[in-house]
C-alpha cells in the first residue's frame, strides 16, 4: 500500500460537531468529466455486520497535506473547508459519524488534497534547435574518413536524458497520490499495451485536482502503538476546465460508495460536474491533541 501520503510529521486531530443541514442546487452549465477512484482496505477490514448492513463508525478527522500550485494559506484553507463539506454528508451515507467522545473514536481520517504538478521542460525549444545546430556542425567538421568531435552531441544527450527523468519523477509522484501506481504496473508487465495503460499515463501527464484519506485506527494511535491504517481512498479529476470547489464534490459523490473498501485496480466513472449551491452547518472543531506519528 503506497506510503507517500503517511509521511506527516505529526497527526493534529480535531471533532467536528454534528451535521445539521445540506442544501444543494445545480446551477447551468454542467459538465461531464471522468473522475478516477483508487480505493484499498487492509486485510481483515470490514464493516459489514451478519445482516449485510454497515456497521456505523466513528472519527476524528486532521488536516493532512495541501498538494499544487496555491501556496497561500487562506486559499488551502478555504480548499480544505470545501472538501469537509462535500465529505461530512458522503462519510454519513456511508455509516461513519464524526465522533461525540474523542477518546471513543474509531478511525483518525487524515485528509490530503490539491492538484498534482507536472514537469514541462523549459528548455525543449532550445533543445530542438541545439540538437539541428550541433549536428550540422558534426557533419561540417567530419573528416574524410566521416569522424568527427561528437562532443557537443553527447553532451546535448545528456541535458535531454535529464529532462526526460525529471518527467518521470514527476509522473511516478502523481502515480503515488493518485493510486494509480499497483495499476500501472501491472499493465506496463504486458507485452502489448493496452488502452488503458495510455489512458493512466495520460492521465498522469495532466493537472488533476484530488482528495485523498486516509484512516487510521485511532484506538492504537492513541495507546501510542504502531499506526495501523485501515483504508485509504483516492479520488482525482483533471483540474483543466473545472473549478475546485465543483470538482470536489463530483469527486466525493462517486467515491463515497467505495470508503473502507479493497477494490482491485482503478474505478473510472464519467460524472456530471455542475455547479452548486451547498450548505454544511458543522459545529465548532476542537483541537484535541497532537499525536506523533512514524517516520
Amino acid at each position: 500500500m503506497p506510503h507517500l501520503l503517511a509521511r506527516s510529521g505529526r497527526f493534529v486531530s480535531f471533532v467536528c460537531g454534528g451535521l445539521f443541514t445540506l442544501l444543494s442546487t445545480p446551477a447551468v452549465g454542467a459538465r461531464s468529466d471522468y473522475v478516477v477512484v483508487s480505493a484499498t482496505a487492509s486485510p481483515g477490514y470490514a464493516r459489514e455486520t451478519a445482516a449485510g448492513a454497515l456497521r456505523p463508525e466513528s472519527y476524528v478527522m486532521s488536516k493532512g497535506k495541501h498538494f499544487g500550485h496555491t501556496r497561500d494559506a487562506s486559499t488551502a484553507d478555504s480548499q480544505f473547508s470545501q472538501v469537509l463539506q462535500a465529505l461530512a454528508p458522503a462519510l454519513a451515507k456511508q455509516e461513519y459519524w464524526p465522533a461525540v467522545d474523542v477518546g471513543s473514536a474509531d478511525l483518525l481520517i487524515i485528509v490530503h488534497w490539491g492538484e498534482t504538478e507536472t514537469y514541462e521542460d523549459p528548455m525543449a525549444d532550445f533543445m530542438a534547435e541545439s540538437y539541428n545546430a550541433a549536428l550540422s556542425e558534426y557533419m561540417a567538421s567530419a573528416d574524410a574518413a566521416g569522424n568527427a568531435d561528437p562532443g557537443r552531441l553527447n553532451e546535448l544527450k545528456n541535458m535531454d536524458r535529464m529532462a526526460n527523468e525529471s518527467v518521470l519523477n514527476a509522473t511516478r509522484t502523481n502515480a503515488e497520490l493518485l493510486g494509480y501506481r499497483r495499476s500501472i504496473e501491472l499493465e506496463e508487465r504486458r507485452y502489448f499495451p493496452r488502452e488503458e495503460e495510455r489512458t493512466m499515463k495520460f492521465e498522469l501527464s495532466e493537472n488533476r485536482y484530488f482528495v485523498a484519506l486516509m484512516a487510521w485506527d485511532y484506538a492504537s494511535l492513541r495507546a501510542k502503538e504502531a499506526p495501523r491504517l485501515r483504508w485509504v481512498t483516492r479520488m482525482s479529476v483533471r483540474s483543466a476546465g473545472n473549478r475546485f470547489d465543483e470538482a470536489t464534490h463530483a469527486m466525493v459523490e462517486q467515491a463515497s460508495a467505495l470508503f473502507g473498501t479493497q477494490q482491485d485496480g482503478l474505478t473510472r466513472v464519467k460524472s456530471v460536474i455542475k455547479g452548486r449551491k451547498t450548505e454544511v452547518k458543522i459545529g465548532e472543531s476542537v483541537v484535541v491533541e497532537e499525536t506523533a506519528s512514524q517516520p
